[in-house]
């Protein structure tokens, strides 16, 4: 049953936020649209801008342009409602191809592709219906043949750009659910709304371009193979091979592509940068926000508890105060299993990666056969173990679902090592690391909050509350910064394309944090710390702090 935290946070917060995010989305749109439709109608005049210009303005003025700009908004924030619905602030790790395909099987995320196919097909149309251009029409009066002046073709170059916006739509879902397009991470530095979506999308415009022009050229083989397959390879259905190489046509196609594109990740971004907004809440609602299970609100919560307990010295002393009556630290408690929660999980998890437990060795019990035996005070009942035969275990034929399972894991083996399939079915050697480095930012927060608290405590702890803690919480820091070092060469496969993945970013964030929390510490209890009961091997490592040696 949700908490009252969760269901104010749920109720009053985020659904309010998505409400926010989906009116900053609505007006970038129809900036874009403006952009665009003129980009559109300088295709059509490249020699006459300002004409171009004037047409995009008389355009937006008609009546007919009216309903497609409200069909265009509405489209926005259906889509913004799609996508708050499969956000997430743990970024995606992918595995294999075949796995990924199986993925997106599911009727949650099928449904979900359709949809985005379905918006860049709408959205095109609005383009089309909105600027005055040659493409904008289905049918067209015929021009081959005189006798059919007076009826109607097919407009081509309309259905081809209706397909470049569904293909296009369609890739964005995919970038959406498997290349962390749906990652909401939090800002690490708090700045107002307009600088946070100014920041995630102006460096991006001339990415965005490039990988227009990439998703243009997969659509154009993909058009070719198809409209080649259907008519032959001498007359293909549809666009003849001279309009496809037509300027205008593949400069409109390459701006609506370039539109479906910033207007999909427009959408992520005002999500990412409203949801994530930092929440203020009392300290007793922290704490049910922390040890929620809903992960965006236990982030939220964990973050706001780190910006508290470093500048607030009244929550502080509310961690170290003890109840009445009972003199128990609650407070504490509450945070240090909210902390150890991330910490703690995290540690397990990278220290059986690094280090499998290994399978018991069952010894049998009584001497070796081998050894013989030459006591006085044991008679020899056996003969000599020299001449000793040992009588040999009798090999048990495995059955045949057993010898079919081991067949097909042969098959599956060989079947790897080829390039293709190995491909489709092979998972990368990182990926177990990656998919715990992936939950790494609620333990950022969790070192903050203990290096914050216990920092604090040499000074301003009366009851001793967090001291008698402080090994536990330095061999937990020192055992994670001991992992995470370890992971080095145990893997981690950094390539070009993977290393501005958010999870790898993730990892170098939490090093970053674990090694800042214990100098915090460290630094506060300055010549005290080596009081602190640890093993030698992190005495060494407190001692390399004192003296600033590790980097």
């Amino acid at each position: 049953m949700p908490s009252e935290t969760e269901e104010w946070f749920s109720n009053e917060v985020l659904s309010w936020r998505i409400f926010g995010a989906s009116v900053w989305t609505c007006i970038l749109g129809v900036g874009w649209l403006i952009a665009f439709l003129f980009g559109l109608q300088f295709t059509q005049t490249p020699f006459e801008p300002f004409g171009a210009y004037l047409t995009t303005i008389g355009s937006l003025f008609s009546a007919n342009t009216v309903f497609h700009v409200t069909l265009l908004i509405a489209c926005v924030l259906q889509w913004t409602r799609l996508q708050a619905k499969h956000t997430s602030v743990i970024p995606y790790v992918g595995t294999s191809a075949v796995a990924s395909v199986t993925r997106s099987l599911q009727p949650d995320l099928f449904f979900s592709f359709l949809q985005f196919s379905g918006f860049g097909c709408l959205l095109t149309w609005c383009i089309l219906k909105t600027g005055a251009t040659s493409f904008s029409d289905l049918m067209v009066p015929c021009q081959e043949d005189s006798s059919l002046k007076e009826s109607s073709c097919i407009n081509h170059k309309h259905v081809f750009l209706l397909l470049a916006g569904t293909f296009s739509g369609f890739l964005e879902g995919v970038a959406f659910h498997f290349q962390n397009g749906n990652y909401m991470n939090l800002p690490i530095i708090g700045l107002d709304r307009y600088t946070l979506v100014k920041l995630k999308l102006q460096p991006r415009l001339l990415s965005f371009g490039l990988s227009a022009l990439n998703t243009l050229k997969y659509f154009y083989i993909f058009y070719l193979f198809g409209s080649v397959l259907t008519g032959g390879i001498y007359r293909p259905s549809g666009l003849s091979y001279t309009e496809l190489i037509s300027p205008s046509l593949a400069v409109s196609c390459w701006l609506i592509v370039f539109f479906i594109k910033v207007i999909s990740v427009s959408i992520s971004s005002c999500l990412s940068v409203h949801c994530t907004t930092p929440l203020h809440m009392e300290l007793h609602n922290l704490l049910q926000g922390a040890a929620s299970s809903q992960p965006l609100l236990s982030l939220l919560s964990l973050q706001e508890l780190s910006d508290q307990t470093m500048g607030r010295p009244d929550v502080r002393r509310e961690v170290f105060a003890l109840s009445l009556p009972g003199g128990h630290p609650h407070t504490w408690t509450s945070i240090l299993e909210s902390t150890n929660r991330s910490l703690g999980s995290l540690n397990k998890d990278l220290s059986e990666l690094l280090s499998p437990p290994k399978k018991e060795q069952i010894e049998d019990i009584g001497p070796n056969p081998a050894t013989p035996i030459f006591s006085p005070n044991i008679r020899r009942l056996a003969p000599n173990a020299s001449n000793f035969k040992q009588a040999t275990p009798v090999s048990v034929r495995p059955s045949f679902g057993e010898r079919l399972a081991s067949q097909w894991t042969d098959i599956q083996e060989s079947m790897k090592k080829r390039p293709l399939v190995g491909w489709l079915v092979n998972t990368p050697a990182d990926v177990a690391y990656r998919k715990i480095f992936a939950r790494s930012q609620a333990a950022i927060f969790a070192a903050e909050i203990l290096s914050h608290i216990a920092s604090s405590s040499i000074k301003e702890d009366s009851y001793g509350v967090v001291q008698k803690y402080l090994p536990e919480i330095l061999n937990c820091l020192l055992s994670l910064e001991q992992n995470i070092d370890r992971c080095r060469g145990q893997g981690i496969v950094y390539r070009k394309k993977t290393a501005d993945l958010p999870d790898i970013h993730l990892k170098q964030e939490l090093r970053c944090a674990v090694k800042s929390a214990i100098f915090r510490i460290v630094i506060a209890f300055q010549e005290h710390i080596l009081a602190v009961p640890v093993s030698p091997e992190f005495k060494q490592k407190i001692k390399n702090y004192q003296q600033f040696l590790e980097a």
